[in-house]
């Protein structure tokens, strides 16, 4: 994703006026739709677009920017999921690493291991299914190129 990402942003960047910016904006945004790849990203890729490139400078600076962004959201994001779901972020990232390291998702007893509150025993499928899909979610979003 990111060379690609890097030329479209320098692209978008070097638009001469607000014409050039919107034609750019909807050939962007037909690549997110039209690439399944891209798909889970877009909604960050368009907050970068809409808050941080009009900001940047030069279109030099635009991948250090762009890095420095996708990598606070990241950080945002696990956060997120570590608070909703009251887990370990320690344990979590194991999982998350592993997961990225194996390819493989996680299995229960390793997404258990993540709780902070052992659940009721009738609660247990749903939570630990409902952090898996988190976990999925995140990682699809934040390392699948």
């Amino acid at each position: 994703m990111g060379q690609i990402s890097i030329k479209i942003f320098s692209l978008f960047k070097e638009s001469e006026n607000e014409e050039q910016k919107a034609k750019q904006k909807e050939e962007i945004s037909n690549l997110l739709n039209n690439n399944p790849q891209l798909r889970s990203k877009r909604e960050l890729i368009e907050k970068f677009i809409n808050e941080n490139l009009v900001k940047i400078d030069s279109s030099e600076n635009i991948e250090d920017e762009f890095i420095k962004f996708w990598d606070e959201e990241k950080i945002k994001a696990f956060e997120q999921i570590a608070e909703e779901e009251n887990l370990n972020k320690d344990e979590l990232k194991k999982v998350v690493d592993t997961y990225i390291y194996e390819q493989r998702e996680p299995l229960p007893n390793d997404i258990a291991k993540t709780l902070n509150v052992t659940p009721k025993y009738l609660e247990r499928r749903t939570i630990l299914t409902r952090v898996l899909d988190k976990i999925v979610g995140f990682v699809d979003k934040f390392y699948e190129s």
